[in-house]
């Protein structure tokens, strides 16, 4: 997905929500607001991860999936509704080595 081909009827069978991955360290590329959040999910607070309005991450680095993954254009349609085009620090093939660049604090 997405498949756009005027042959195809789509219909969504189930949806799920998609998660901004950060580090648990602070890097100096992220926001006051999103290290604030990042504190309050590490100290237990409530019992859901803080919601993140994507519009706190127009000046965070990315980690992007390569061109022609349908995740990649998921990243990119939804930041480009929020106004704004993903810095992209890398771009990776498998979503395991996106996952390792993440916690080690480089997107």
């Amino acid at each position: 997905m997405p498949i756009e081909d005027e042959r195809f009827s789509i219909e969504p069978l189930l949806t799920e929500p998609i998660v901004l991955a950060v580090s648990k360290e602070k890097q100096r590329w992220m926001p006051l607001e999103m290290t604030a959040l990042i504190d309050k999910a590490l100290e237990g607070e409530g019992s859901r991860k803080p919601c993140v309005p994507l519009e706190m991450a127009k000046h965070v680095l990315f980690i992007l999936l390569k061109e022609g993954y349908g995740f990649r254009r998921m990243v990119l349609d939804l930041c480009a509704e929020s106004g704004f085009k993903p810095l992209a620090a890398f771009i990776t093939s498998y979503i395991v080595t996106a996952q390792s660049l993440v916690a080690n604090g480089l997107g």
